[in-house]
């Protein structure tokens, strides 16, 4: 049986559509990438920057924590060093999660 048979099935979801509309839209920057290895690298960050808003982080701080621990960190060598960097790492700073009051704000639009 098709969609269209069945009126009560919706194509698309609205939630899908909003979660990758911001993805479609950066899309566009992406084309400017100089190289391969830029593209990788947005691809690297835009990862990190949605999987900390999934784990309900500050991405700024949380983004701030990283640039300012990882390059001090011998990963190369002890790559495991890296799971207490995750965005669901337990062992995060509070600098890296949300306050409180940002989570319970209402917008006002």
């Amino acid at each position: 049986m098709s969609h269209t048979a069945r009126h009560d099935i919706r194509i698309f979801g609205f939630r899908a559509e909003t979660s990758i509309r911001p993805f479609a839209t950066e899309r566009k920057a992406w084309l400017f990438a100089d190289s391969p290895a830029g593209a990788r690298a947005s691809g690297i960050v835009y990862t990190l920057v949605e999987t900390a808003k999934l784990n309900h982080l500050d991405v700024f701080g949380y983004l701030c924590y990283l640039l300012e621990s990882l390059p001090d960190l011998d990963h190369r060598n002890h790559p495991e060093l890296l799971e207490a960097y995750l965005p669901w790492s337990e062992t995060l700073p509070e600098s890296c999660r949300l306050r409180e009051h940002r989570t319970k704000k209402k917008c006002m639009f």
